[in-house]
């Protein structure tokens, strides 16, 4: 090779490194399928790989795509042609192509079959999208090779919860590290064992950890067990425990409010609980069933009728619209009542 050869080549060399070097994330789709066109060595494959991280967490998913199967197209060793598998079953997942995610997810489980998060990914992806004896099936052979996976013991006790098979997500569920306890699975274990052990069981679970959380959903939820029990006192305590730590919580001013008219005959406070609920949702068929029956115990017989009326005509459910229509009809017949005592 002569010296003008070789100084050509090596000149290539420098433009080829130069225009690698130059691709970063901003890159567009255009660049980057230029720039997966031309043979790389192993410095340009470790960037192109770090480059496809970088979009991925941009949410450029389809080109992240494109540089991972560029790469499994490289025949890279089993490790990454594992990882390459995974990140892309990741990408299609984000995607919500869920079969083709399970695919790529399915081809990193055949290299490694004991690795126990592409097996948790499986599950989870089956789990989300409702396929729940699939899933079943993907957490109970992770237990297989690892018993003590708690993330599989809480799936599998959220399967069972969903499905309603209680005993079984209480058998799971207390097999679970303390530890790894968050506010959603304090709620699913609490209203399991309120289906399986009653709402003793319950409360006594949910006091225990309310004893270093200051939850407004927990306080909440064992404001309903107590209100169940007919444990009106406590009920109270609970709800406003938990407008103490959210004083948007709508549901619980609407609970309190219904304590304080059926049960405490305290109906000013009642009433001033309706209006911040009423600041909360106006539209909401639920306040004026309470109001109405805050003002029958009134004896404002019509004042309570249109209240019924008013949350028939709100109502977005059946159930709430024959709710109030009985209301109304009974409010109606209750006012004629009083006419005819009148004349």
């Amino acid at each position: 090779m002569n010296k003008t050869a070789a100084a050509l080549i090596f000149i290539l060399f420098l433009l080829f490194q130069s225009a690698s070097a130059a691709l970063t994330e901003s890159a567009s789709d255009e660049e980057i399928r230029n720039y997966l066109e031309r043979p790389l060595d192993k410095d340009g494959l470790e960037n192109l790989e770090k480059l496809a991280d970088v979009l991925f967490q941009q949410k450029r998913f389809l080109a992240a795509s494109e540089i991972y199967q560029n790469l499994l197209s490289k025949y890279p060793s089993k490790q990454k042609t594992f990882l390459y598998n995974v990140k892309l079953g990741d990408i299609f997942a984000e995607l919500k192509n869920y079969s083709q995610s399970l695919s790529f997810y399915n081809t990193a489980k055949n290299l490694y079959g004991k690795d126990i998060e592409i097996r948790l990914k499986i599950g989870n992806l089956l789990f989300e999208n409702g396929l729940y004896n699939l899933a079943q099936e993907s957490y109970l052979e992770i237990l297989k090779i690892n018993k003590n996976s708690d993330e599989a013991k809480i799936k599998l006790g959220g399967i069972f919860f969903l499905t309603g098979d209680f005993l079984s997500a209480a058998e799971y569920y207390e097999k679970i590290d303390k530890k790894r306890y968050d506010e959603p699975l304090i709620i699913n274990i609490a209203k399991t064992y309120r289906k399986t052990g009653g709402a003793d069981k319950a409360l006594v679970f949910l006091n225990n950890y309310l004893k270093s959380s200051d939850s407004a959903e927990i306080y909440f939820l064992a404001g309903k067990f107590y209100y169940q029990k007919k444990d009106y006192q406590n009920a109270q305590i609970n709800f406003l425990s938990a407008l103490k730590q959210n004083n948007q919580f709508f549901e619980a001013y609407l609970y309190l409010a219904d304590i304080n008219i059926e049960y405490e005959n305290n109906l000013d406070l009642a009433d001033a609980l309706l209006e911040k609920a009423f600041a909360l949702k106006p539209d909401s068929a639920a306040i004026d069933l309470l109001r109405s029956c805050s003002a029958y115990k009134r004896g404002n017989n019509k004042i309570a009728e249109n209240f019924a009326e008013s949350a028939y005509k709100k109502s977005k459910t059946d159930f709430t619209r024959q709710e109030a229509k009985r209301a109304a009809d009974f409010f109606n017949k209750a006012n004629a009542v009083q006419k005819k005592r009148n004349r």
